[in-house]
């Protein structure tokens, strides 16, 4: 299995051991365990810093295309935007999200304003006979916008036409037609 798509068991290992160190009773084993982690994540967080600091330096005339190349992937990008490397600030990465939403979903989204850790996002045209219903829609956006800018704490949208219920049809009970030949 390649390293890419173990990613997804190794995320999910992370938060488990987090759970595990953070519900252990000794407080002495669980700063010990978050000082690790904080450790870590500063080494490489600074190995991540060199690599886009070479590849943004004027001498590298290649370095912003191989930056770039390096961003679309989904797990740098993540890893970039954990540690605040992130070529693109916080609107440019939900724009981007955005337009998979509405090549995924048909629907016509925009990002208005980020603003105090919030996302304000608009709806303005949903196709019909969508296969995503207005509350499966929500999700979708709120997902990729949490996704491409994580330091966003909300997400508010405007503009997502819910769906009608359907009307519902009082069914009664035809009469028996024993009680008619009587």
């Amino acid at each position: 299995m390649q390293a890419e798509q173990r990613m997804p068991a190794v995320a999910a290992r992370i938060e488990a051991l987090a759970a595990y160190f953070a519900a252990v009773p000794d407080a002495d084993v669980r700063q010990k365990a978050q000082e690790l982690v904080t450790l870590i994540m500063e080494l490489y967080g600074a190995g991540l810093a060199t690599i886009v600091r070479v590849l943004q330096s004027e001498e590298n005339g290649d370095g912003r295309g191989m930056l770039d190349a390096l961003v679309r992937d989904e797990l740098v990008a993540s890893l970039l935007v954990l540690h605040d490397l992130h070529p693109d600030d916080s609107a440019a990465r939900i724009g981007s999200a955005l337009e998979r939403v509405r090549a995924v979903a048909g629907a016509e989204v925009t990002l208005v304003r980020v603003s105090d850790a919030t996302a304000h996002v608009h709806v303005r045209a949903q196709r019909r006979g969508s296969a995503h219903s207005a509350l499966e829609l929500r999700r979708l956006i709120e997902e990729v916008v949490q996704a491409a800018a994580p330091e966003v704490d909300c997400v508010a949208i405007d503009g997502l036409v819910e769906a009608e219920p359907p009307a519902l049809v009082q069914l009664t009970r035809a009469p028996s037609s024993r009680r008619r030949n009587a």
